[in-house]
């Protein structure tokens, strides 16, 4: 929590437009008077929860609290991933490091944002997904389904983790055909029950879908922003100084098991679909991240004394903290 500590407490949150947004729709879906944003209507579970809070906590206080629930949450499950792909504490840890003192997580997760519950519901999938390819048994599909479809009503990262969870199924080669089909039938007629479903609500009922969502937002940022400096200065931002460390974790990937290197590569490749999204930021890009630190942190293992690990570590969260504070006058 010393993350979220140094955000709030010490560099305070930044009021923006999805703060108020949001907090209109929690008045909405709770009963109470607000004004109708449908494109939050779209990812109902965040300003749900934030309703719920509300008469106890104040909007603010419902909002941050929610977020800092989920920031606890996510790095639960962050942790998880690591020690189910490296088996071995000190790599969990340090990816956990990693990722919970991010730029993008301490920019705008710990900030007027629904970043930590979606990335909480991604990485969760993301753990589901990893110990599915291990030992690939129905209890893993249908968890995974469950969790892929709360965060689809959450936000719309978890496209991702759905996409990958399905290569992870087809290309697996130690499931029959006939059960990665069931499987994937599994999946998608879980995911169509529950938030194409809700998607159908809000047209009959707004006269709104992702594609009004998409025209209004993702075609303006294709206009206004996809350029190769913002690219390449919001890419950047992802790893920060990390990012050496994973071009030698991606040298050094072939010396991994069969896999882990697979989980990278499929946890990466769908990624990719986040420069569609319209919009340039490293809190839009951070999908990306998760799968390049697990990358970093196979470059970490490669320094040869544990205090030089510790030192690059700590030289690494150091620069993002600095990095941090800048980024008021600069924007990624």
């Amino acid at each position: 929590m010393l993350g979220a500590w140094l955000k709030i407490g010490v560099i305070g949150t930044t009021p923006n437009s999805d703060y108020t947004s949001y907090i209109q729709t929690a008045a909405v879906l709770t009963g109470h008077a607000g004004t109708l944003y449908p494109q939050r209507i779209l990812k109902p579970l965040a300003p749900f929860g934030v309703g719920l809070l509300a008469p106890t906590f104040g909007d603010r206080g419902a909002f941050l609290l929610e977020v800092l629930l989920c920031y606890v949450g996510m790095l639960v499950v962050v942790y998880l991933l690591a020690e189910q792909f490296f088996g071995e504490v000190e790599y969990a840890v340090c990816y956990a490091l990693l990722v919970g003192l991010s730029y993008p997580v301490l920019k705008y997760g710990i900030d007027l944002y629904t970043e930590t519950g979606a990335l909480f519901f991604y990485i969760w999938s993301l753990l589901l997904s990893l110990r599915f390819m291990r030992r690939p048994v129905w209890s893993l599909v249908l968890a995974n389904t469950v969790v892929i479809a709360l965060g689809l009503l959450w936000k719309e990262y978890s496209v991702v983790a759905a996409a990958v969870f399905g290569l992870l199924i087809f290309l697996h080669p130690d499931i029959a055909r006939h059960s990665k089909a069931r499987y994937l039938a599994v999946l998608v007629a879980g995911v169509l029950c529950v938030d194409v479903l809700w998607q159908w609500y809000v047209f009959v009922h707004y006269h709104y879908t992702y594609l009004s969502w998409w025209h209004a937002g993702g075609a303006t940022g294709f206009a206004t922003q996809l350029t190769v400096h913002n690219i390449a200065k919001s890419v950047f931002a992802l790893l920060l100084l990390a990012w050496p460390f994973a071009a030698v974790g991606a040298w050094r990937a072939r010396l991994l098991e069969h896999w882990q290197r697979v989980f990278i590569v499929m946890s990466l490749v769908p990624a990719l679909v986040v420069f569609a999204w319209g919009y340039v930021s490293s809190r839009l890009f951070f999908v990306l991240a998760i799968p390049l630190y697990l990358l970093a942190v196979v470059g970490l293992s490669y320094l040869p004394h544990r205090w030089m690990r510790v030192a690059c570590l700590v030289g690494v969260i150091a620069t993002t903290i600095v990095w941090l504070f800048l980024s008021y006058r600069i924007v990624v």
